[in-house]
């Protein structure tokens, strides 16, 4: 079955929390470290075709570690070709909408 996984940087205040929701989304084995090695070895053997949705893409200056784990999961995508990565697209209001 396939995998959809949304990674907004203002969803998580630390590395270690959006690592953990990463781990639990894909379901990593416990042996999962919580580090970006790991996040990189974890990633290259997902198996199940996995679309991940990233919000802001690296170059759009999110926080540093979040800039990291965006990195690791582009790298990943590289090598697996089960993984799909893609920028997270906000639906626009309508115009008689308020947000």
């Amino acid at each position: 079955m396939e995998k959809i996984l949304i990674i907004r940087e203002q969803d998580f205040r630390s590395k270690k929390k959006t690592l953990e929701y990463i781990a639990s989304e894909l379901e990593f084995p416990e042996w999962f470290g919580n580090n970006l090695d790991a996040l990189m070895d974890c990633l290259t053997d997902v198996w199940e075709p996995t679309n991940i949705a990233l919000d802001p893409l690296p170059d759009e200056e999110p926080r540093s570690w979040y800039s990291d784990i965006c990195e690791v999961i582009l790298d990943a995508a590289a090598e697996n070709s089960n993984i799909s990565v893609f920028r997270a697209v906000r639906p626009e209001p309508a115009e008689d909408e308020e947000w």
